[in-house]
């Protein structure tokens, strides 16, 4: 089970002043040798209420043309925006920070913090 203090030591990488991806690589490794998690990054920055809203109208146009796939796909994006802002909202999340529960390591990513661009994309590569 990842520690809080390791937890930690990867929320310290986010403001750090001078973002070393080699501590950072050789500490996920690490957590990633001795134990068993899957991650989960959750975009807010993405995921938003300015994009919710802009889903919502353009959904309501596609219906008024009869573009019902791309409809579709605004309906899709509209609730899985509302998914992001209910989990936002329900466990006050603020900033950007990395969360461990249930063997799941999940990335709360904002764009707000000092290297949270770097995280996001070594944890993409990670990932695939």
């Amino acid at each position: 089970m990842i520690t809080e203090n390791e937890i930690n030591e990867l929320n310290k990488f986010l403001e750090s002043d001078s973002f070393d991806i080699e501590e950072f690589d050789k500490l996920y490794k690490s957590l990633k040798h001795n134990n068993t998690f899957k991650i989960k990054l959750f975009d807010f920055e993405y995921y938003n209420e300015k994009r919710l809203e802009e889903a919502k109208k353009e959904k309501i146009i596609c219906v008024e043309l009869m573009n019902f796939e791309r409809a579709a796909s605004n309906r899709d994006l509209e609730l899985e925006c509302q998914k992001y802002i209910d989990i936002k909202s329900e466990f006050k999340i603020e900033k950007s920070a990395f969360h461990y529960e249930q063997k799941y390591l999940m990335y709360f990513y904002f764009g707000t913090a000092k290297n949270d661009k770097l995280v996001r994309e070594y944890l993409k590569k990670e990932t695939l």
